[in-house]
C-alpha cells in the first residue's frame, strides 16, 4: 500500500490579526507561495520540491514493519520587512543610476533622501522585529505532521494547505489585546547588548543571529589579527 501528500503550501503576508479575520469568513489570507524548498516522508527517505507552492509526493508502506511515517516540509521564509528592503533596493539603484548618467544636482540629492528614509524604515522594521539585517537565511523545517504507525493499510492525504505565518511584534501586541500573552520576543539587538554586558574589556561582540536552529554569536578579540569567531549555542 502506499501513503502520499499532495497540497498547497504558503506563507501568509497578512497581519495576525487580518488573517484570522479571513479565515473566520471562509476566505484564505493574502499569501506568497513557496517557490523553493523541499517535502519529504521518512523514514523511507523519499523527498520532493515545491513547484509554485503545490507538492505530491507517495511511498510505499511496508505492512511487515511498524514504522512511525511523517511528512515534513522545509522553505525559506520572507522576513516581514521584506517589502522595505525590496523597496530600498529599488529605490537605491535608480540613485546610483542617477550619479551614472549626471543628472541634476537637485534630483540626485531628492533620491539620496529617499535612500536615507528608507534605510532607516528599514532599520527600524529589523530592530523592531528581531531580525538579522541580512534577513531569513537558510531553509527550515516549516510543517511536520504527527508520527504515522502505519501495518499496511496506506494513508492518502490530499488537498492539503500548509499556511506559515512569522509573528511580528505588531502581531504579538494584537494577540495581548485579546488576553493571548506569549513569552516576551528578545530581539538579537538586546542579545548583543546582554552578551556584551557580560563580555570580557577585549572581547567585542559584533552581531547575533539565528542558524540552522541556533543561535549564532558573532565576535572579536582585540588581539592582532584576530578574526570574528562564530559559536552556536543550542
Amino acid at each position: 500500500m502506499a501513503i502520499s501528500y499532495s497540497g498547497f503550501g504558503a506563507q501568509i503576508t497578512d497581519s495576525l490579526e487580518a488573517a484570522l479575520t479571513a479565515l473566520r469568513q471562509g476566505q484564505q489570507p493574502n499569501n506568497r507561495p513557496f517557490d523553493s524548498g523541499s517535502i519529504g516522508i521518512r523514514p523511507v527517505g523519499v523527498s520532493g520540491n515545491f513547484s509554485t507552492g503545490n507538492f505530491s509526493i507517495a511511498a510505499d508502506d511496508d505492512p511487515k514493519q511498524l514504522l512511525p511515517y511523517r511528512f515534513f516540509a522545509t522553505t525559506q521564509l520572507d522576513s516581514p520587512c521584506k517589502a522595505l528592503q525590496d523597496e530600498l533596493f529599488s529605490a537605491n539603484q535608480d540613485y546610483i543610476s542617477a550619479i551614472h548618467e549626471g543628472v541634476s544636482k537637485s534630483l540626485i540629492a531628492k533620491l539620496k533622501a529617499i535612500v536615507d528614509r528608507l534605510r532607516k524604515e528599514v532599520a527600524t522594521c529589523l530592530a523592531t522585529n528581531g531580525i538579522q539585517a541580512g534577513g531569513f537565511g537558510g531553509q527550515i523545517l516549516v510543517f511536520r505532521s504527527k508520527d504515522l504507525l502505519r501495518t499496511g493499510d496506506g494513508k492518502f492525504d490530499s488537498g492539503l494547505l500548509i499556511s506559515v505565518l512569522v509573528l511580528t511584534s505588531n502581531d504579538l501586541n494584537f494577540l495581548s489585546s485579546i488576553g493571548i500573552n506569549l513569552p516576551a520576543a528578545v530581539s538579537f539587538q538586546e542579545i548583543v547588548q546582554l552578551a556584551q554586558s557580560s563580555a570580557p574589556s577585549n572581547i567585542t561582540i559584533k552581531s547575533a543571529s539565528a542558524q540552522s536552529g541556533l543561535l549564532r554569536i558573532d565576535f572579536s578579540h582585540s588581539s592582532p589579527g584576530a578574526v570574528a569567531i562564530c559559536v552556536g549555542i543550542g
